[in-house]
Parts: C-alpha cells; structure tokens; sequence
C-alpha cells in the first residue's frame, strides 16, 4: 500500500479510461488501448462496466466514446491549495483512491498497517459504502464527496458524547461557505436539504470505552446523482449540482470539509458537544414535528422537541411524557 504522507493511489484501469474521457473529447477503442497498452476488447468490457457504475458514455461510430457530462476529478494538489498550513500540519496522511470498496475500511486498514492515525481518505467511488444500520451508499464514479478520517482520542469513548451531531455542524459548516445554503441535519447523522437527503455520517469507534481509543468519521455527500444511480435509489434525494446554480468545486468543498473536521477534531475532547448544540437545534429538520423511534420491535411516537447537552434527542408524546434517546441501533423517522 505504501505509507507516505499525501499520496495518491490508482487501483483500477476503469478509473484511468474515466480520467481519459474527462476531456470531454472522442477517444477510439483503438487509440485508448494503445494508451492503455490492452485490447480494444479489454477496452469494451471496462466501457460496458464504466456505466453500470452510474456513468453515461456516448458512442459515435467511427468516432470513438466520450462521457456525456464533464466530471471534475479530485486532485490531492488541488485541495492543498485550499488548505491552511496549520490544517495541513495537522493531517498525517491524506490518500486519494480511485474506486474502492469503503473509505472507513481502508483508513482502518491503513492506520493498522502504517501505525498512523490523522489519515484521511478520499475515493470517487465506493462499491461497499454504508450508511447506518448497513444500508448501502450508492453513488456514480466522481458523483460524491466519500471521505472518512481516523483519529485518536486519549479520554475514550465516553467522552465523545454527541461527536456524530457535530460532525453534521461541521459538514454544514463547510457546505454554507461554498455557497449551498438552507442545509438542515436529522438526527443523528443525516444531511438534508429542500427536504432530501443530500449527505450521511457513520462513525465507529476502536479501542477503549474509558481509555485511548480511535474513531473512524465517514462522510458521504452526494455532489451529482446520475440517472443510472438515481433509479435505484428508493428514497427520496437531492444532490449539489440540482440544488446550486452557481458551480461548487469539488476539490475546494473536500477542502472546506477537511478544514472544519480538523478544528472539530482537535478540540473536541476540551470542549465537548456544547459549542455545536444551538447550531444543531437551529438546523435541526425535524424539531416541532411528529417523528418515531424505533428501536428493535419497539417503536414511540411524539413530537421532537430538540436534543439536550449530550446528544440525545427528546420525543415529547401526546400525554406530555418526555423520553431521550442516545445512539445505539435506533432509526428515526418523520411520522405519516
């Protein structure tokens, strides 16, 4: 795998053929496996699997195959240009993949193999992402922001309270200062906006309950959904590019995300979840609304009321009973 700092990795010829047709020229089977140094066979075959990764390729006969849209790639130089040099200093590692399974498993893998930790990670595609409860993350080639970062915390586990909800703070953070504004967050790890989910959050944790231990932070955005992708999705969506007249770099909001995950990150332990609480209330979806929690076969219904100083969130029901929940494996939705 190798372990330096701010290194690059391309793991697959599909994602080369894809950084070719980022030109937004014609390329002939012939000429591409020449460059490629594989047959024009060889070159279908990775054309054919190029879209049923959620990417629209045009075909001109005698012409050659271009993609149908221009994809901005992600480029470690790129998103150093947008970084301070105290967030710099601060990041061990930063790996950019092109197609992998997950981010989270290649950090772990990675921090357990180098001895590092402060890695982040960045693929333009996961075919194993997931979201909470093991959902799948869906997402075409180029069409997300997947990042996942690992870093060490001395007070353990118990300490990190509500550090799931401030990654959200976070993210919206990073998000309003590209431009996208009225982003909203449900609890716990959910990004939202005009009422679709734009994002999601996963986070696990390694190590000691009380004592040092590591937290791996998944981050999924969804920056272009393309229709390939779209119809597989059962669930109600949106993405950067639908919802932003104004063109969003991909490179500079990785960046803004770095950023505000390293300032939460290295002050998380001293200052705890209380300097992101208000902004989570203020954006919290579902306040004043009926919602259910589910947890196993059980399920209570009432009216979400905020989160208090850990996290949790409050369910008032009709009768005026209060009930908190923290984590664990619950599932909250708006009630029909």
């Amino acid at each position: 795998m190798g372990c330096a700092a701010w290194e690059t990795l391309n793991v697959d010829m599909q994602d080369e053929i894809i950084k070719i047709l980022c030109d937004g020229k014609y390329h002939s089977g012939a000429a591409l496996g020449e460059r490629l140094g594989v047959s024009r066979a060889a070159i279908w075959k990775r054309l054919k699997s190029i879209e049923l990764a959620g990417l629209e390729v045009k075909k001109k006969r005698g012409v050659g195959y271009k993609l149908a849209y221009k994809l901005e790639l992600l480029s470690v130089n790129s998103i150093k240009q947008y970084l301070t040099a105290e967030t710099s200093a601060a990041i061990q590692n930063i790996v950019l993949l092109g197609t992998i399974d997950s981010t989270n498993t290649f950090v772990k893998r990675f921090s357990e193999e180098c001895g590092a930790t402060r890695i982040i990670a960045l693929a333009e595609r996961q075919t194993a992402g997931r979201g909470r409860h093991g959902k799948r993350w869906l997402g075409s080639f180029a069409g997300g922001i997947n990042m996942s970062i690992i870093w060490e915390f001395e007070s353990g586990a118990a300490s990190l309270e509500g550090i799931s909800l401030a990654v959200g703070v976070a993210a919206r953070r990073a998000l309003t200062q590209m431009g996208i504004g009225g982003v909203k967050l449900k609890w716990p790890n959910d990004v939202f906006l005009s009422g679709k989910k734009l994002g999601g959050i996963l986070l696990e944790v390694l190590g000691d309950p009380s004592g040092p231990c590591s937290v791996i932070i998944g981050v999924g955005i969804n920056y272009f959904i393309s229709d390939a992708v779209r119809k597989n999705i059962d669930q109600p969506l949106t993405d950067i590019v639908s919802e932003t007249p104004n063109h969003v770099s991909r490179n500079a909001l990785c960046a803004s995300l770095i950023s505000e995950l390293i300032k939460l990150l290295k002050s998380y332990e001293s200052s705890g979840f209380m300097p992101y609480r208000d902004e989570w209330q203020l954006s919290d979806i579902t306040y004043g609304r009926k919602c259910t929690i589910e947890a196993g076969r059980e399920a209570i219904t009432g009216t979400a009321i905020g989160i208090d100083v850990n996290g949790a969130i409050i369910l008032r029901t009709e009768i005026g009973k209060e009930f908190r929940f923290l984590g664990g494996n619950l599932s909250l939705r708006l009630a029909k």
